[in-house]
């Protein structure tokens, strides 16, 4: 009998610890979309900005986002996924915009074959989140 009250002590602290993680997990979620609305940026701007934060090395990682961004809003549109065309262009242009950037910005230091890479990636967050 001391066993089995053991055994049902040892889930019911089980039980409450787990709660109080989801309840801290809940607050920070919560947390961070405050901060997110806050910001101002969508869920696509968000993850453009950590893609660049991520892969490419420079000074200004907020402006290359925004600048890639800008290139990706401008050619989408409701079902644009649906059109090759369309996804063609929206990678041609990021990794053209990403040239550009890399020449007015010499700290952004890549391989030819990165453009592509990259651009590549960035597609992936784009059919995500634009």
């Amino acid at each position: 009998m001391e066993r089995l009250e053991a055994i049902v002590t040892q889930k019911t602290q089980e039980t409450q610890d787990t709660l109080e993680l989801l309840t801290k997990l809940t607050d920070n979620l919560n947390e961070a979309i405050k901060e997110e609305q806050a910001m101002g940026i969508s869920k696509g701007g968000m993850a453009m900005r950590q893609l660049v934060n991520e892969k490419v090395p420079c000074g200004e990682p907020d402006e290359l986002a925004s600048l890639l961004n800008n290139v990706v809003t401008e050619h989408t549109f409701q079902d644009w996924q649906v059109q090759p065309s369309v996804y063609a262009t929206i990678k041609r242009d990021i990794i053209l915009e990403l040239v550009k950037y890399a020449r007015e910005h010499p700290e952004v230091n890549l391989n030819p074959d990165d453009y592509s890479k990259f651009s590549q990636e960035a597609m992936k967050y784009v059919e995500k989140h634009f």
